[in-house]
């Protein structure tokens, strides 16, 4: 959910170099098997912002356009997260009346 706008940062504050470097040392936890779901996910919203900033420029909204989408990827992933969320702190009760109905 922060990754577009933590490697968007570290990439105006520290350069490009920078983020390469940090995605390098995820790719590492990852083969450690510290973060292995993290980087997945990581993974996935990347190539997902990168598709959809394609898709973007693709339909001639120009460069313009593509904080607009990053914005909007990162309120899904909180909409997502908040749902999950809610999601997961029912009770089995409330689970099984909601399958039911």
């Amino acid at each position: 959910m922060l990754g577009v706008p933590f490697g968007t940062f570290v990439g105006q504050t520290l350069g490009w170099r920078a983020s390469f470097w940090i995605v390098a040392a995820l790719g590492v936890a990852s083969l450690a098997g510290i973060a292995a779901p993290n980087i997945g996910a990581f993974n996935v919203g990347n190539a997902g912002s990168a598709w959809l900033g394609g898709l973007a420029l693709g339909h001639g909204l120009g460069l313009d356009a593509l904080p607009w989408v990053a914005a909007s990827v990162s309120f899904a992933a909180l909409v997502v997260t908040w749902l999950a969320a809610r999601l997961d702190a029912r009770s089995p009760a409330q689970s099984a009346a909601a399958t039911v109905q």
